[in-house]
């Protein structure tokens, strides 16, 4: 319970955070959370296949001014890092060797 209470803080504080800026800062946290989020994945070998595609193409979208679709994959592929961690932690994190 407590984990999903700081997610949601956490994810409270992002979109505060991404309200105060500007379109371009707002693609470019969203894209560096992205990258963080799945590194964290990868770290435990669960990134799942398509993020790193995803983030490359928020970068292609933020480096043409597209800054609404490279929030939105960058977004997309933030939740599939945070998704591929639970699904270690439901598999492996939890089981006692």
């Amino acid at each position: 319970m407590k984990k999903m209470q700081l997610l949601l803080i956490c994810f409270l504080f992002t979109w505060i955070s991404l309200a105060l800026a500007g379109p371009k800062e707002d693609a470019d946290k969203a894209i560096a959370d992205a990258e963080t989020t799945n590194s964290k994945a990868g770290k435990v070998g669960f990134q799942w296949r398509d993020a790193e595609k995803i983030i490359k193409s928020a970068k292609k979208a933020a480096a043409t001014k597209d800054y609404t679709n490279a929030i939105k994959l960058a977004k997309e592929a933030q939740d599939q890092g945070e998704l591929a961690y639970k699904q270690y932690e439901k598999e492996f994190a939890s089981k006692k060797y």
